[in-house]
């Protein structure tokens, strides 16, 4: 019988709360992330790129994308390989122009149509959604950067 007063000590209901709440904490944070696999493959590289549309005036249509490959006198993108942008609807998508099969490839995308090619490996992407087609060597998406379209400035931001 003393055993069992000992243990009714030790088991309180404050130390269940503690216990499910550290139990919670640690599964939140040791959950995955869905985009882990194409940060891992391309690699976050600082963009923060402000275009006048008055400028770019291709990007005032619909699926009529640009490769964007100097602002402010740099090269943007991983590796300088630049920034694929097209208004898609009313809204806008932005992709880094290096090819996910390889990386570390000294050429970038290139646009065809609404497609964007690697020269080397002639992997295809869709703009619209930034996947690749299947007879495609890339196994990742193109990686996606976010928009913010000014319609008082006619300016579009592009950033991460």
């Amino acid at each position: 019988m003393a055993k069992f007063k000992l243990m009714r000590t030790f088991i309180t209901k404050s130390n269940l709360i503690y216990f499910f709440g550290s139990l919670v904490i640690l599964l939140t944070f040791s959950g995955c992330s869905s985009d882990k696999d194409i940060n891992e493959i391309i690699p976050n590289t600082v963009v923060d790129i402000k275009l006048p549309l008055n400028y770019y005036s291709d990007l005032n249509y619909a699926n009529t994308p640009i490769h964007i490959t100097n602002y402010n006198g740099r090269r943007p993108g991983y590796m300088g390989h630049g920034i694929i942008v097209m208004r898609v609807g009313d809204q806008f998508k932005a992709y880094d122009a290096t090819c996910t099969h390889d990386p570390q490839s000294p050429e970038s995308l290139e646009i065809d149509g609404i497609t964007a090619v690697c020269p080397i490996c002639e992997s295809t992407f869709d703009l619209f959604s930034g996947n690749y087609f299947d007879n495609s060597m890339a196994q990742y998406p193109l990686k996606e950067y976010q928009t913010f379209y000014s319609v008082s400035t006619n300016t579009l931001r592009i950033f991460n």
